[in-house]
C-alpha cells in the first residue's frame, strides 16, 4: 500500500521541479527525434550548450549522441528512466551528456519567444501603412504579438503620440492607423508570452506627405502703382510636409469672388479660357525673403508675371506647394477680398461702366419697390386670414424663411419661398378627428415640444404613433424656422425602410402636431436587456451574433440614404437607432426625430469625431466616425465608449489618440472597419456605402468567424457607464 504513494510523491516533485526550474537545472532524459531540434554543433559542457540555445532563445538545452549538444522548445518525445542518461560529460563528469538514444536536457531559463523572423513593411499612405511578418523560428509559447509605432522624424512643431498595438498570436498582418502625414515612425514587432515579451524586429515608416496645414498666410500689400504691386509674402507653416514652393494667385473679384482650384493655371491658361483669376508666380522659400513685385513681366519657374488690369476690385492670396518623393500637394489660401484704393495712376473710366452703374442702381429701386409691395399685400392676405379664424396654423410658420438642405452639407440660399406651403403639399395632413393624442402621457422632450403616445386612423386601422406637441406661441421665429427645416428632413427621409417614418402632420390654432412612427425600443435598451447567460446555447448574451452584424448593416444602409439626400446625423449612437415591433432596425434621432429622456440631457462627446472635438466645421464624414463607435458599441453589447474615462477627460484624451479597445471575441478583420472609421483625416474614412459592403459579407457568414459571443471563463462584460452618457 506504501509503494503507489512513494511514486506519486515522486511524480509530484519531479512535475514541480520542471515547471518552476531555474536556469540549467537538470529536467530529467528523454527520448528525441534530431528533425525536431536546432543542432549547434557545441558539446563538451553543460554551460556551453545552455549558452547556445539561450542565444538562439530555445527553452531546452538537450545533449545526447555522443555529447552533442541540441536545442528545442520542448524536452523530447516521452520521459524515460533517469538511469538511461548516464553518459557524464567529457568536461565535468558530475553533469550528465545523455545516453543510448536519449538525450539529457537542461532548462535554459527562456520564457519569452525569439524575435518574429521577418517584417514587410507596404501600403503608406497618409496616415497608414501595412506591416506583414512571419512568427518566430524560436519560441517556448506565443500568446500575441506587440506592435509599437515610434516617432522618430516629423514636420509637426508639436510632439507626436507613440502608438501600441497588442494582437492574437494568429494575425501575421495589421494595418497601422491615425499616423501623421510625412513622419518616419520607427515601427517594431515583438512576440510575447503573456507578460513576457520577446525582442523585437524593426523597419522605418515613412507615411506621404498630407495636404499642407494650416492654411497659408494672407499676403501683405504694401503699395500699389498703376499695373504693379508690391507685396511682402508671409513664412508659411507645414505640419504634414516641406513647404517646397510658395505660388501667388492674382483674382479679378470686379467679375467673380474666389476661384476654382481645379480651374487654376498660369496666366496664358486662364487668358484662353477667359477665367478671371491666375497664377502670377511660383517662388522658392529663399525668394519670399525680399518683397516681391506683382506684374513686373518676368517669368517664375514657368509662371509669366503679368501686369496687373487697372481695377480696384484685385485679390492676391498665396498657395503653398509641398513635395516629396514624387508626392506634390498644393493648399490655397481662403479667398479674402482686398479692395486697393490707392491706385496711384488715373484710370479711365468708360462710358459703358457709366451706364452699367446706372441700370444696376435703377433695377436695385425697382427691386425694394417691388419687395415693398409684396410685403404689404402679404400682411393684408394675413389679416384676412386672421379675421377669418383660420382653422390652419397661425401664418407666422407661413412667412417666408430661407431654405435650407442641411446644415452639415450646403450654405444658406438667398431665394425666399413659401416654405410651410411647400411642406404641407409633400405630406399627409391628418385631419383632427383621426388622431387621439394622449397629452398626459409624456415620454420624453424633443427638440421644440414634448412627446406623447398616439394613434391615428389609417387605412381603417388604427397605428400607433409618436407624436411631438409644437406649441406656436412658446416658438420665436428663429425657433420656427429651424423647426421646418428639420420637419423638410424628415419628409426627405421617410422613404427608406431603414430610417425613422413620418406619419404626417395635424395642426390646430396654437399647436402643430408631428406624428412619428412607433418604435418598441431603442437599440441601447435592446443590448442591455440582453446581458444574460444563454445557458442553452452556451452565449454570454442573447442576441446572436449574426442579429448584431445585421443591425449595422441595416444603420449602415441608412445612413448612406441620409447622406445621398444630404441629410448629416450629427448624433448617431446606438441610443439614437430604433427597434420596431417587428424587429426592423430603424435610424432615428435626427431633427425633428430627436428624442430625450425627461430628466437628463444626453452628451454625444464619446461618440464624437476628432475633428468636431476641436470645433472646426462640420464634415459629414463625422457620422462615420461615429457609426464606428456604435459598431463598438453594440459588439460589446451596450458598453460605454472610454468608460474608465471620466466626461471631462474624454475629448483631450481622444485628440491625443485614444481610441476604443479591441474586445476579445471581435476578429482582427472586424475590428480594423472600425479602425478604418477612426481615421483623423476624414477622407481617409470609409463611406456608408463601402461600410454596407464591407459589413454584409460578415453578417451572412455562417457561425462565429468574426464576432463570438460563445461564454468563457473569466468572461466580464464592457462596462456601461449610464451617468457617463448624460451631461452631469
Amino acid at each position: 500500500m506504501g509503494r503507489p504513494w512513494i511514486n506519486i510523491f515522486t511524480a509530484v516533485i519531479i512535475c514541480f521541479s520542471c515547471c518552476e526550474s531555474d536556469r540549467g537545472d537538470y529536467i530529467g532524459c528523454y527520448r528525441f527525434k534530431i528533425e525536431d531540434l536546432l543542432n549547434t554543433h557545441t558539446g563538451q559542457s553543460v554551460d556551453v550548450c545552455l549558452s547556445a540555445c539561450e542565444q538562439v532563445y530555445y527553452k531546452y538545452a538537450l545533449i545526447g549522441n555522443e555529447s552533442t549538444c541540441f536545442c528545442g522548445n520542448k524536452p523530447g518525445q516521452f520521459r524515460i528512466p533517469i538511469e538511461a542518461c548516464d553518459t557524464p560529460c567529457p568536461k565535468n563528469e558530475t553533469q550528465k551528456c545523455g545516453g543510448d538514444n536519449a538525450g539529457s536536457v537542461y532548462d535554459t531559463d527562456v520564457r519569452a519567444p525569439g524575435p518574429p523572423a521577418s517584417l514587410d513593411v507596404s501600403n503608406f499612405t497618409e496616415t497608414t501603412a501595412r506591416l506583414r511578418w512571419t512568427g518566430p523560428q524560436a519560441f517556448s509559447i506565443i500568446t500575441g504579438y506587440m506592435i509599437r509605432a515610434t516617432p522618430i522624424e516629423s514636420y509637426a512643431d508639436y510632439p507626436l503620440p507613440p502608438f501600441e498595438w497588442r494582437v492574437s498570436n494568429s494575425t501575421y498582418q495589421f494595418v497601422l492607423v491615425n499616423l501623421h502625414p510625412g513622419s518616419t515612425y520607427n515601427v517594431s514587432v515583438a512576440a510575447t508570452n503573456h507578460d513576457e515579451e520577446g525582442p523585437n524586429i524593426t523597419a522605418s515608416v515613412t507615411t506621404v506627405i498630407g495636404t499642407p496645414d494650416p492654411s497659408p498666410p494672407d499676403i501683405e500689400i504694401k503699395e500699389r502703382h498703376g499695373d504693379r504691386m508690391l507685396v511682402h509674402i508671409p513664412e508659411a507653416k507645414n505640419i504634414n510636409g516641406p513647404i517646397s514652393m510658395y505660388r501667388i494667385v492674382v483674382s479679378v473679384e470686379l467679375y467673380q469672388q474666389g476661384f476654382l482650384i481645379e480651374n487654376l493655371g498660369n496666366y496664358s491658361y486662364a487668358d484662353e479660357q477667359g477665367l478671371p483669376y491666375y497664377i502670377t508666380a511660383e517662388l522658392d522659400p529663399d525668394d519670399i525673403k525680399q518683397d516681391f513685385i506683382i506684374g513686373d513681366r518676368s517669368i517664375y519657374n514657368g509662371f509669366y508675371n503679368a501686369p496687373l488690369p487697372l481695377t480696384n476690385d484685385i485679390d492676391v492670396s498665396l498657395g503653398v506647394v509641398s513635395e516629396k518623393d514624387h508626392v506634390r500637394k498644393v493648399r490655397y489660401a481662403e479667398s479674402t477680398k482686398k479692395i486697393i484704393l490707392n491706385i496711384n495712376e488715373p484710370e479711365e473710366i468708360s462710358p459703358m461702366v457709366v451706364a452699367l452703374g446706372a441700370a444696376i442702381a435703377i433695377g436695385v429701386v425697382l427691386l425694394l419697390i417691388g419687395v415693398g409691395l409684396l410685403i404689404i399685400l402679404r400682411k393684408k392676405i394675413q389679416l384676412a386670414r386672421m379675421q377669418r379664424g383660420s382653422q390652419s396654423l397661425p401664418l407666422s410658420l407661413s412667412e417666408p424663411c430661407i431654405e435650407i438642405e442641411n446644415s452639415g452639407f450646403l450654405q444658406d440660399e438667398d431665394e425666399r419661398v413659401d416654405y410651410y406651403g411647400n411642406l404641407k403639399r409633400k405630406l399627409w395632413n391628418i385631419p383632427r378627428n383621426l388622431i387621439d393624442i394622449d397629452i398626459s402621457c409624456v415620454i420624453g422632450l424633443g427638440s421644440y415640444g414634448k412627446f406623447t403616445k398616439g394613434k391615428v386612423q389609417q387605412h381603417g386601422a388604427q397605428t400607433s404613433g409618436l407624436v411631438q406637441v409644437i406649441s406656436d406661441r412658446e416658438l420665436e421665429k428663429p425657433d420656427k424656422r429651424l423647426m421646418l427645416q428639420e420637419l423638410d428632413l424628415l419628409i426627405k427621409s421617410s422613404e427608406h425602410e431603414n430610417v425613422i417614418s413620418l406619419i404626417g402632420i395635424c395642426e390646430t390654432n396654437t399647436t402643430l402636431f408631428v406624428v412619428l412612427q412607433d418604435t418598441k425600443q431603442s437599440l441601447k435598451d435592446m443590448l442591455l436587456q440582453s446581458r444574460h447567460r444563454d445557458l442553452q446555447n452556451n452565449k454570454f448574451c442573447l442576441v446572436t451574433e449574426n442579429q448584431i452584424l445585421q443591425t449595422c448593416v441595416d444603420i449602415a444602409r441608412g445612413m448612406d440614404y441620409l447622406h445621398s439626400k444630404k441629410i448629416a446625423h450629427k448624433r448617431l449612437c446606438c441610443r439614437n437607432i430604433a427597434i420596431t415591433a417587428n424587429g426592423v432596425t430603424k435610424v432615428s434621432g435626427f431633427g425633428l426625430s430627436h428624442i430625450r429622456p425627461l430628466h437628463e440631457t444626453p452628451d454625444y462627446t464619446r461618440w464624437t469625431s476628432h475633428e468636431m472635438l476641436r470645433q472646426t466645421r462640420y464634415n459629414p464624414k463625422a457620422d462615420v466616425w461615429s457609426f464606428g463607435c456604435l459598431m463598438w458599441e453594440a459588439f460589446t453589447i451596450g458598453a460605454t465608449p472610454y468608460s474608465h474615462s471620466g466626461n471631462k477627460d474624454v475629448a483631450a484624451r481622444v485628440l491625443r489618440g485614444m481610441r476604443p479597445s479591441q474586445p476579445s471575441y471581435v476578429g482582427d478583420e472586424l475590428f480594423q472597419l472600425c479602425l478604418q472609421c477612426w481615421q483623423v483625416d476624414p477622407d481617409e474614412r470609409p463611406s456608408f456605402s463601402s461600410l454596407v459592403h464591407e459589413l454584409m459579407p460578415f453578417a451572412e457568414a455562417p457561425g462565429t468567424r468574426s464576432l463570438s459571443f460563445t461564454h468563457y471563463n473569466g468572461f466580464n462584460y464592457e462596462l456601461y457607464v449610464p451617468q457617463y452618457e448624460v451631461i452631469s
